[in-house]
């Protein structure tokens, strides 16, 4: 068993926990931002590609700071697996951030110049995140005197080798399925919930785990605990005894 703190606050809340005046401005936020999305068009492009790709150049510095907080974390293992880490909090910041600036084309016109900008932007984002994603193994080299190098454990490779895929509709999922899998011990609900996104029938579970894994260590483990490997296998294991999901070899 794990000890860890969790906040006293969380999405299971009930109505007595929640205060009416903040429940109506998350209201007011939300529907004035499905209205502005709703009615966005070709023109609103430039507007939206600017504020997503500011964003998104925050993040990324962020995530930058929090992997080099990793790799000299010396209490969180071996150098190698905090430079897996590390690089497991860039990678999944910029394929974050690319998804971002790629689902702005639903308000662009094909080959229109909204799209060339967005595409644009695009590119801009994948050359930050190679800068930073060098200036870490520089980093790493020259901070700890050695190369970086990523090899798979012999976990990660079977990880790497199968493929969850949804079986189940999508009704027993939500009834039976997914309740009769139960998470293990140690992953939290919120974790859970990330890894069922996940599966999408292309990703295979160490695809699956990294995103997961980076998430925890960008907010912190201490907040809902870490995810581990182990566990991640653990679940869709028990996701595939219950009939939810089958495994395929990748």
């Amino acid at each position: 068993m794990t000890l860890r703190i969790r906040p006293n606050r969380s999405s299971d809340d009930d109505l007595w926990q929640v205060d009416a005046t903040q429940l109506k401005r998350n209201a007011f936020v939300i529907a004035c931002s499905a209205f502005t999305l709703a009615s966005a068009s070709e023109a609103d492009v430039p507007r939206l590609t600017a504020l997503v790709l500011g964003g998104a150049h925050q993040r990324l510095g962020r995530e930058s700071e929090a992997a080099m907080n990793r790799l000299m974390d010396e209490t969180a293992g071996p150098a190698a697996s905090r430079n897996k880490d590390a690089v497991m909090l860039l990678d999944t910041a910029a394929w974050r951030e690319s998804g971002a600036i790629e689902s702005l084309k639903a308000f662009a016109d094909q080959g229109g110049p909204g799209s060339r900008l967005i595409g644009a932007a695009g590119d801009q984002l994948k050359k930050l995140a190679a800068a930073m994603r060098t200036g870490l193994d520089a980093f790493y080299q020259q901070a700890l005197g050695q190369k970086p190098e990523l090899l798979l454990s012999e976990e990660e490779k079977q990880a790497a080798g199968r493929i969850p895929v949804w079986k189940a509709a999508l009704l027993d999922l939500l009834t039976e399925k997914l309740k009769l899998a139960g998470p293990p011990e140690d992953l939290h609900g919120h974790y859970i919930f990330e890894i069922n996104n996940l599966i999408d029938g292309r990703r295979s579970t160490l695809d699956i785990y990294r995103p997961v894994r980076a998430a925890a260590l960008s907010a912190g483990e201490w907040y809902y605990g870490p995810v581990d490997l182990g566990d991640t296998m653990k679940y869709l294991e028990g996701l595939e005894k219950s009939g939810a999901i089958a495994f395929q070899a990748k």
